[in-house]
């Protein structure tokens, strides 16, 4: 498949800037998530100890979501970096980009620690499961946290997951896959989710330090664009 060619090929040139501008930026210190939208689906929505917890259980499958931006609710820009801390207790936890909750249509980051798997997703309804656009291996683990940067930029999308401190930010991407179906801002999300056929979902994920900025670093390299486009001709 094209996508997981275009992974597996990309060559990425990456420059740093220590000057990137904080467009968003919540902590949760103050003991409220006021400001966030939380989708109404059984879910309980609760700051403790300057942590955003989520929490839902219900037969079969169960989700929460909540939803905010640095412009009522969305984001001023379409290009923009979000990183945030996660420490997922029960079921898998992603973080949202460009996603419109009216339409449920943008795209996903997922951290399943069942499987040691990131993903890459794109949401088209609330009808459907998200369409994979990419994955690989990564290690995760319940009640340990990391952190995860999803940037999106143009019709780029890449993800990086580290432990230890936002300064440890490893240099080079975990994931990086290529998707041009929704280029409006949108709004940044936090998400979790867990499924459990004929049984009982249940899920519990905390966020802290929800930042958005309009650093930018994922770039595609003009030669190895070449050669990716060279395969499919």
């Amino acid at each position: 498949m094209k996508s997981y060619l275009f992974v597996v090929m990309i060559a990425l040139s990456i420059s740093i800037t220590s000057s990137a501008e904080i467009l968003f930026f919540d902590d949760f210190d103050d003991g409220n998530a006021d400001g966030w939208t939380e989708i109404l689906s059984g879910s309980a929505y609760v700051v403790t100890s300057g942590w955003y917890c989520f929490y839902n259980t219900g037969p079969d499958d169960v989700i929460a979501a909540s939803f905010n931006g640095d412009e009522m609710g969305s984001m001023s820009v379409e290009n923009y970096t979000l990183r945030t801390l996660v420490k997922p207790l029960l079921a898998e936890s992603g973080l949202m980009v460009r996603f419109s909750a009216a339409s449920w249509q943008g795209y996903l980051c997922l951290l399943n620690p069942e499987s040691n798997t990131v993903f890459i997703c794109r949401f088209d309804m609330a009808s459907s499961p998200p369409v994979v656009i990419g994955s690989t291996s990564c290690t995760i683990n319940y009640d340990e946290e990391i952190w995860v940067r999803f940037e999106v930029n143009s019709n780029l999308l890449g993800v990086k997951v580290w432990q230890g401190t936002r300064i440890e930010e490893p240099s080079t991407w975990l994931l990086v896959v290529e998707d041009s179906t929704y280029p409006d801002a949108g709004s940044i999300g936090l998400y979790a989710h867990d499924a459990e056929s004929g049984g009982t979902a249940t899920l519990e994920v905390s966020f802290d330090n929800v930042e958005v900025t309009d650093e930018l670093n994922l770039v595609l390299d003009d030669t190895t664009w070449g050669e990716i486009k060279s395969l499919f001709e």
